[in-house]
């Protein structure tokens, strides 16, 4: 089977890639867009000028050829109304399988696409809030790079570290994390911050191993955790994050909830409490290697891919 990843949002499209290909999958990853932000790829589009006619015509043609040489388009993000609409009437049309998949703001407090929900064999989403809005989807927890992202001791800070890394403040709410942290100061609570922002994956990783503690969604809008979320957790780091209990009240998910408006209290608990974090953080990386492993996750979507083809 020759799959063909159309972009790669929090590289779970290249994470689930590499994944089958250890089980025989012909699994090819082309980026459109944001290459610049990890170099984990197959084929980069993203140099051409889609605002120009030329540019739209040059990455629409190499669209199609990769297109034409595979079986399955696994397409990743924004809804085909807004996005490649006549690259997947195109695949469509050659015979091709296409399988969309959701990851985000693109789809969420949306009317779905009718056209879409037509085109597509099959629709998975990688945060459970997301079933909400695609129609007859599946949730597919997001696979993570676990070879680079050994488990390691927690840091010898001399205060705890408390590090947030938005990609966009809004979501995350990240004036919410800000108001805690100036709380936690008037308390005179000893402690480090750090926000971390328009650094390379690399960078990223860097600063969360030297975490004691990290704060992620603090938004009950969406009541999730991402994949910086799950990096932390793989890497032994406990975890705080606004969750909505009927997402998950059928996992052993370790991630600590709080609110925005308790927030500082619980992070006040956690500064205090080296074991708690110590244990909180070797139960997010035992869930992470069994919900978020990269070869699991592959086999889920591999039977998805044969009891449509």
């Amino acid at each position: 089977m020759r799959v063909l990843h159309l972009n790669s949002p929090a590289k779970v499209g290249w994470v689930l890639a590499q994944a089958q290909r250890r089980l025989g999958v012909e699994a090819t990853v082309v980026l459109t867009h944001s290459s610049h932000w990890h170099h984990y790829y197959d084929v980069d589009l993203s140099s051409y000028d889609t605002s120009t006619l030329s540019g739209k015509y040059g990455v629409g043609r190499e669209l199609l050829g990769l297109v034409q040489s595979c079986d399955l388009l696994h397409y990743h993000g924004a809804p085909i109304s807004r996005g490649y609409r006549d690259l997947l009437i195109w695949a469509v049309g050659l015979g091709k399988l296409v399988f969309l998949h959701h990851h985000g703001s693109e789809v969420r407090e949306q009317q779905y696409p009718w056209l879409a929900s037509r085109l597509s064999r099959h629709r998975f989403v990688s945060t459970p809030d997301l079933l909400s809005w695609v129609p007859a989807a599946e949730w597919i927890p997001n696979p993570v790079l676990l070879e680079q992202l050994p488990r390691t001791a927690p840091p010898a800070n001399e205060r705890p570290l408390l590090v947030h890394a938005p990609t966009d403040r809004e979501v995350k709410n990240t004036e919410a994390v800000l108001t805690a942290v100036a709380e936690l100061r008037q308390r005179g609570i000893d402690f480090d911050f750090r926000v971390v922002e328009n650094c390379t994956y690399h960078e990223t990783i860097a600063e969360l191993q030297q975490a004691d503690i990290v704060v992620d969604w603090v938004n009950p809008r969406f009541g999730i955790y991402g994949v910086l979320s799950i990096e932390a957790m793989a890497l032994g780091r406990p975890v705080v994050c606004t969750l909505n209990p009927g997402l998950y009240e059928k996992s052993e998910l370790p991630v600590i909830s709080a609110s925005p408006a308790k927030l500082a209290g619980v992070l006040q608990r956690l500064i205090a409490s080296p074991e708690s974090r110590k244990r909180i953080g070797v139960a997010g990386r035992l869930f992470v290697l069994k919900h978020h492993n990269p070869d699991q996750v592959a086999l889920r979507v591999l039977r998805a891919y044969r009891e449509w083809a």
